[in-house]
């Protein structure tokens, strides 16, 4: 039936590689005890500064994201990329949602990433299935569908330029996933309730794990090292951009 969810989904979060981390400016009161209260100005300097390593760490995310986001947009132009959108509504697992070129993308799969939304949104307090609930799903449904079309997109690419994945690195990704979901144990009893073997994703690994190569080499040889260097104007403006209003 095509790719497993846990490894279509695995993957399409890995394309998605921007990570965005609130920065909390918020700050307590200084402490009675203190020798000396900070001014404002002081105490903002001082969260700026303890900030700064995971600043440049987000806002390296963010490069890649908007590097490979661009190469994945020139690639699908030379695709035929069509979006079935009645068979979004169907309610029929197995039918196509969408086809890039020759390959098709099953309602399944997209149903697949929404579940693991909607187990964060649990996590966050928020009732899947009240009206917050139900707007979220709505609002990133086609954000989820276009993360598997990259993922396809970038796999074609990948094959149509002969890279391959070697077992160790097939074996190493699966470690990856059982680590993930708890152990191998957790892994192989989510897999029998998909109905699946850890052979048959493996299968679907071997088959991924090449697009992941591709992305990473991509952004390995297109982004020069110096431009992974921020002034220090830089990081002020990024971090005053994710700043608490």
């Amino acid at each position: 039936m095509g790719f497993s969810g846990i490894s279509r989904g695995v993957l399409a979060g890995a394309v998605s590689l921007v990570i965005f981390i609130t920065i909390s400016c918020g700050g307590g009161d200084a402490e009675a005890e203190a020798p000396m209260r900070l001014s404002e100005h002081e105490r903002e300097t001082e969260r700026f500064e303890e900030s700064r390593e995971e600043l440049e760490q987000q806002m390296v995310l963010q490069l890649r994201h908007e590097v490979l986001s661009s190469h994945i947009e020139k690639l699908r132009r030379d695709m035929d990329i069509e979006i079935f959108t009645e068979a979004l509504e169907s309610g029929d697992e197995d039918a196509p949602v969408a086809r890039v070129n020759d390959a098709e993308v099953y309602l399944w799969e997209l149903n697949y990433l929404i579940d693991q939304q909607i187990q964060q949104m649990a996590l966050t307090g928020i009732d899947p299935k009240s009206t917050e609930g139900l707007q979220r799903i709505r609002e990133i449904r086609p954000q989820l569908l276009e993360r598997i079309i990259s993922s396809a997109v970038l796999e074609q690419r990948a094959q149509e330029i002969g890279l391959t994945a070697t077992d160790r690195q097939i074996e190493l990704q699966y470690q990856m996933l059982a680590e993930e979901f708890g152990g191998a144990d957790a892994l192989e009893a989510e897999l029998a309730r998909s109905g699946l073997t850890a052979e048959e994703l493996k299968v679907d690994i071997a088959r991924q794990l090449p697009a992941q190569m591709y992305a990473e080499h991509y952004l390995e040889t297109s982004i020069d090292p110096q431009d992974l260097e921020f002034t220090e104007a830089q990081l002020r403006e990024f971090y005053d951009s994710r700043r608490e209003p």
